[in-house]
């Protein structure tokens, strides 16, 4: 039994946007919602006072304790303007939340013996031997034009721990507004030649970007920095390589077909049907379709902005919410264009990439890792119990002699697991994203999706949110949701 342990059997209900009547079977992840409860009903406040505030659009959450689906709650709208409600199929931009997916893949290979954590890099992509990093100077500037050898070669768990040396560029479309000093624009452009390229459609797929992205130099040695970057989108196209298919047809084929995620893919081209408004959880996938499906341009989310900026039409001194994509209503969203590199890192041009999903898929990836490699009550299984206990480790922890600066923003308090950073004993508590609990585990998008994952002394919680707005806030809505559930639980015992 994994991590979440067994489900228990669903009691009656009552009907609400956070709980549903026993006859409508309402499943979310592939779970029945349970009835909500008293314990877990301060969980509602958290949720709605973002969306109330204006710091949200809209927001999707759920909470599942113990196995069980304890708590769902849906606020506020992905359209605004269309006043279209936010819910849990609603399609959202899950930028690097596409990371944890890709690497569930690539742990499929590692099953497989098509390869090994500790296998270096070059002798599966050959393109990446012999490379060469940037010689920075004392006053922390790059020295134009001088490479130096690497010190060791790029090794498959570098890249899961962002220690390659491999970072990446800017991308205007989805970060905080801000300028970039001198020194910081210097490293930056060292990719803005490749982002280019992508923004103008002069890469024509991911293998034609990964043979650019080998020609350029490191930031650093691998593993001795961490350094957040493109290392997950090498290990896409890996994917590609030892699958002979493109990445969006093996995450389809291996991934989204087993458990049913229907409703996530690279672009809405390939959004297979329409879920009801109901349990759309025991439909099959039929494949992807020649054209966007007009049901499955209406599920897709605003993507809005939050800023004061006068850029965006707001006074300077006031936040609003901005639209992005689409720029207004009626008009085309970027994820209606044909994906041509699926961005397995979340985003390798300088707005638009990785994965669209929805609460209910990507809950439904999470609890099949989550219970040992296969869906709690559906049964599928995308991953030895092995793999998946894999999935949840330190992978920090297991570089050979990394230093301090290999682990997460330098802190040797946190590391990296396969679904996002880990908080080791003393763990930051910054009131926003780290809380200091040891063992939890956590990841976000840029767009404000995020999950957290806590073993919390054998009654483990999952956290889920999904909203829609740049840039990411400081993660406090999922943290006071981890929080409270805990809190819940110690009151049932």
């Amino acid at each position: 039994m994994g991590p979440l342990r067994a489900l228990r059997a669903p009691g009656p209900g009552s009907k609400s946007r956070s709980a549903a009547k026993a006859s409508d079977s309402k499943l979310v992840g592939g779970l029945p919602l349970e009835p909500l409860s008293e314990t877990f009903e301060s969980l509602r406040n958290i949720v709605h006072e973002p969306v109330d505030q204006g710091l949200l659009p809209g927001v999707a959450a759920l909470v599942v304790a113990n196995g069980r689906l304890r708590f769902m709650e849906e606020a506020g709208f992905a359209d605004v303007e269309g006043s279209v409600p936010m819910t849990s199929t609603s399609l959202v931009r899950l930028y690097s939340m596409t990371k944890c997916v890709v690497v569930a893949a690539l742990m499929q290979l590692v099953d497989e013996r098509l390869l090994g954590l500790e296998d270096l890099l070059a002798d599966h992509l050959p393109a990446f031997r012999g490379v060469r990093v940037i010689v920075e100077k004392d006053d922390g500037w790059p020295l134009e034009g001088r490479t130096q050898p690497a010190k060791r070669p790029i090794t498959i768990r570098h890249l899961l721990t962002h220690t390659s040396g491999i970072s990446g560029g800017a991308a205007p479309g989805i970060d905080a507004l801000r300028r970039w000093n001198k020194r910081e624009r210097a490293w930056i452009d060292v990719y803005k030649p490749l982002t280019h390229r992508v923004d103008c459609d002069l890469v024509p797929d991911l293998a034609s970007w990964i043979q650019e992205l080998a020609e350029l130099p490191l930031w650093n040695h691998p593993g001795e920095h961490y350094s957040y970057g493109y290392g997950y989108d090498v290990l896409g196209h890996l994917i590609e390589l030892k699958r002979g298919k493109a990445l969006a047809d093996c995450l389809r084929e291996f991934i989204f077909e087993p458990l049913d995620m229907c409703s996530t893919a690279f672009d809405l081209h390939r959004i297979a049907r329409t879920p009801s408004e109901g349990n759309a959880s025991s439909r099959r996938c039929t494949g992807k379709t020649p054209a966007v499906p007009a049901a499955a341009r209406r599920r897709l989310a605003v993507l809005y902005r939050r800023t004061k900026s006068s850029r965006y039409g707001a006074d300077g001194k006031h936040s609003q919410l901005a639209r992005v994509d689409p720029e207004r209503p009626g008009a085309a969203s970027r994820w209606e264009k044909p994906c041509r590199i699926p961005s397995a890192g979340g985003c390798v041009s300088s707005f638009a990439g990785g994965l669209l999903s929805t609460l209910d898929d990507y809950a439904k990836f999470l609890l099949a890792v989550l219970s040992g490699g296969a869906h709690p009550t559906s049964g599928q299984r995308i991953l030895s119990s092995e793999m998946a206990t894999e999935m949840l480790a330190d992978q920090t922890a297991k570089l050979q002699g990394a230093p301090a600066s290999a682990s997460p923003y330098g802190n040797r308090a946190l590391g990296l697991s396969c679904l996002g950073e880990f908080q080791r004993a003393g763990a930051p508590s910054t009131g926003g994203w780290f809380d200091g609990v040891e063992g939890v585990r956590l990841w976000g998008g840029a767009a404000n999706t995020a999950f957290k994952f806590d073993p919390n002394g054998g009654r483990p919680v999952l956290v889920l949110i999904m909203s829609q707005v740049v840039p990411q806030d400081s993660g406090e809505t999922a943290t006071a949701l981890l929080h409270a559930a805990r809190e819940a639980l110690k009151k049932e015992l």
